[in-house]
């Protein structure tokens, strides 16, 4: 099976991943905004989880195959596992586009815009593993995925750790290096959203040299202690195989940051698209049983865009009797008319908590005709744009990359690190390091008029510099 993708170009399913595409709960992703309510503001932003996942599929795939052309000749010794090269190739690249295809089926309705609103403070990956487990466990038992010796517990490995209680010993290290191409520092995700969003809204700050950055993947060392995951499943004492980028790439590099960077920035922290997210996610507090998405999975399954919105319009419209809140919320969502930003500043409060309480009881003081869970919005947006600071990612020298086996003992990485042959990215990269962090922290009350427009104004301008000068200082 293929399918023409409009950022990828053509993408070749196997017969399990065209099972997988073709199942009810996989369906489902079709009605699943990627950018939430974007489409206010980027009419064209209508695109869905659908085909970012089909696209992560591609990307990841491809990352592989860099990986297997560079080094699959030495996995037995990078990867420390033992058997047919052909078979562990093919097991691993079966394994990788599973998860990949299967990473985000547990989405709920908009995307990120509403996943607070889970049971119990659980995660999309949590949820979507289960999906996994209760509704296609079925396509793991298909004779081109049984013979390949892939197996459900490895995939859901690779979308969420956490609920796995045990895997081989030896496939840990190449369990985690996989879900490194899924959801790491630069990933297969990541490559795909980025693109494809500024694709689908029309904007270029989303667009870099990714088939250049992909062809500058290869398999780093780490030694530098090792990390939770692999203390738990106990590794035996040798580097550690992670996702790295040859020297020949750091500006590639570089140029997904920028993209990021810029689309928080215009795109996903649009003070619009914020807004309708903000409200949208308090409709659905008051309209949705225990205010929150059911813990049951085929009830779970039952929400997605279509229903939210359905439910929008019947409360605007008066079909469907909620409280007085919700019937506002949704006349506003359906009618799209929001609160109005009257703060922006790119620094957040510390103490948030209390200064979103203190700002709304100053605002309702001065206009005694807001309602608080309607009329006021405190939203922090809240993005670490230099995460690669602070995480373990390395690059490498390029020779170096290319005969990599010959390096791989402690002693010769140790080497190869004090003659800054493998670095971390932070220390060859100075934009990386000295990229700030977004911090924004924005106010909106819906007021008619422009005098009380301005007034607001000048009450949280002044609010919002009294209390960081008080608390002194500000987060970002």
């Amino acid at each position: 099976m293929e399918i023409r993708d409009p950022v990828h170009g053509f993408v070749h399913l196997s017969d399990a991943e065209r099972k997988i595409l073709d199942s009810e709960c996989f369906q489902r992703l079709r009605n699943i905004r990627q950018l939430g309510m974007s489409y206010y503001v980027y009419p064209s932003a209508v695109h869905t989880r659908f085909e970012h996942s089909i696209g992560t599929l591609y990307v990841a795939t491809q990352i592989f195959e860099v990986l297997v052309r560079k080094h699959g000749k030495y996995f037995e010794k990078l990867l420390g596992i033992k058997g047919d090269e052909a078979n562990l190739i093919k097991r691993l690249r079966i394994t990788l586009r599973l998860a990949a295809l299967l990473h985000d089926i547990g989405h709920p309705p908009f995307s990120h815009a509403t996943e607070e609103l889970f049971p119990k403070n659980r995660t999309h990956e949590e949820l979507g593993v289960e999906v996994i487990k209760e509704k296609l466990e079925r396509v793991f038992k298909q004779r081109e995925i049984k013979r390949s010796g892939v197996n459900l517990e490895d995939v859901v490995f690779l979308i969420y750790p956490e609920n796995v209680e045990e895997i081989s010993q030896e496939d840990a290290s190449a369990l985690y290096l996989l879900r490194e191409i899924i959801s790491g520092e630069i990933d297969a995700d990541r490559i795909d959203y980025l693109t494809r969003d500024s694709h689908h809204t029309g904007v270029i700050y989303g667009k870099f040299d990714y088939m250049r950055l992909i062809d500058t993947i290869t398999i780093v060392p780490h030694v530098a202690g090792k990390s939770k995951t692999f203390q738990e499943f106990d590794i035996p004492q040798q580097p550690e195989p992670r996702i790295g980028v040859e020297f020949g790439g750091l500006h590639t590099v570089e140029g997904l940051i920028l993209a990021r960077y810029f689309m928080f920035l215009q795109v996903y922290f649009h003070h619009v698209r914020r807004i309708y997210d903000l409200m949208l996610t308090d409709f659905l507090k008051f309209t949705l049983p225990d205010g929150c998405y059911p813990a049951d999975v085929d009830e779970y399954l039952e929400y997605d865009d279509i229903k939210v919105l359905n439910s929008i319009r019947d409360v605007a419209m008066g079909r469907d009797s909620y409280c007085k809140e919700a019937k506002t919320l949704a006349e506003r969502l359906y009618t799209r008319k929001h609160p109005k930003r009257i703060l922006e500043s790119n620094g957040l409060p510390l103490k948030i908590d209390e200064f979103e309480e203190e700002i709304k009881n100053k605002l309702q003081k001065n206009f005694d005709h807001l309602d608080p869970y309607t009329d006021i919005y405190v939203d922090d947006p809240r993005k670490a744009t230099t995460k690669l600071t602070e995480a373990e990612f390395y690059v490498i020298e390029d020779s170096i990359s290319e005969n990599l086996v010959d390096y791989w003992k402690f002693e010769e990485i140790g080497k190869l690190k004090r003659k800054g042959k493998i670095a971390h990215i932070a220390d060859k990269s100075e934009l990386i390091k000295k990229l700030p962090t977004i911090g924004l922290i924005r106010v909106y009350v819906n007021l008619k008029t422009k005098k009380d427009i301005e007034e607001a104004e000048k009450i949280c301008r002044k609010f919002y510099t009294d209390w960081v000068e008080e608390e002194g200082g500000k987060n970002g």
